[in-house]
């Protein structure tokens, strides 16, 4: 019996002692493959760092010579701004014109070199040639902006031009003032070549024109009765007249065109005469 018992304790002991084993050995498994996943980690992260290092190094130097490149930057402009309040040419504000529009032409010098400045040196006048003249206001009635115009110089040549402005627009400074009731006009000549500032001109704006010819007669010849027709007296025999009815057209030089009942040749009396 007490054989039977101790070799039953044995086997149990044995077999105990496989478990435990076989426990340590599942143990030590579990425990090795940890370690194996903690080492690979270890040496990723180490990787990681290498080539972060790598990188940091190569940088490095290029972040250093651009930083101190902006350092040397923000000191040549900040040097060039003390040289150029410090040290650059300044002018008093006294000595400064402005022209609000180039090119411009020196009309005028009033000084010399060297001479004391205490009045105006000089007159400065647009590169723009223009034709200043007065009309009557009647006259300045049949006018508009753009109409086509001539100016005539005491030689006989003639230039074509434009009407640019009329009355108050047409002012020029200095310019001598239209009789009563006249107004200011304005002309741009197309060309300027053989003009001269202060050359007296002859200007003719063209209000209209015929395509024909017309019959005229002088304006003075022309009598408007009170309902506002139009008639001319025509003289038919000696001392004799008879009074014809007509249309009035454009005028020029003093005299009208009409139509009407009004024969070439006809001959008209004119008012006062």
């Amino acid at each position: 019996m007490r054989v039977a018992n101790a070799r039953a304790d044995l086997a149990a002991a044995h077999e105990a002692r496989g478990r435990i084993l076989e426990e340590v050995r599942r143990a030590r498994t579990e425990r090795l493959e940890e370690l194996r996943k903690a080492v690979r980690t270890a040496k990723e992260t180490l990787v990681t760092a290498e080539q972060a290092l790598r990188q940091a190094r190569q940088l490095s130097p290029a972040r250093l010579k651009v930083s101190n490149a902006t350092k040397d930057v923000a000191a040549a402009r900040s040097m060039l701004s003390e040289y150029a309040r410090t040290y650059g040419t300044s002018v008093p504000p006294g000595e400064v014109v402005f022209l609000p529009k180039l090119p411009a032409r020196v009309q005028k010098v009033s000084v010399k070199a060297g001479q004391r400045i205490e009045d105006e040196i000089a007159t400065v006048t647009s590169s723009s040639f223009m034709v200043t003249a007065s009309v009557e206001a009647a006259e300045a009635d049949l006018l508009r902006e753009g109409m086509e115009a001539s100016i005539e110089l005491d030689t006989g040549r003639r230039y074509r031009a434009t009407l640019t402005a009329i009355g108050e627009k047409a002012r020029v400074p200095d310019a001598e003032e239209p009789a009563d009731g006249g107004q200011a006009i304005l002309l741009t000549p197309a060309a300027t070549k053989g003009l001269r500032t202060g050359t007296a001109v002859t200007a003719r704006v063209t209000v209209g024109a015929t395509e024909e010819p017309v019959l005229v007669v002088p304006v003075a010849a022309v009598i408007t009765s009170a309902d506002g027709r139009a008639r001319v007296r025509v003289e038919h025999a000696p001392d004799r007249t008879r009074d014809v009815e007509v249309r009035t057209g454009l005028a020029a030089d003093g005299n009208v065109e009409v139509t009407g009942a009004l024969k070439e040749g006809d001959r008209v009396l004119v008012s006062g005469g």
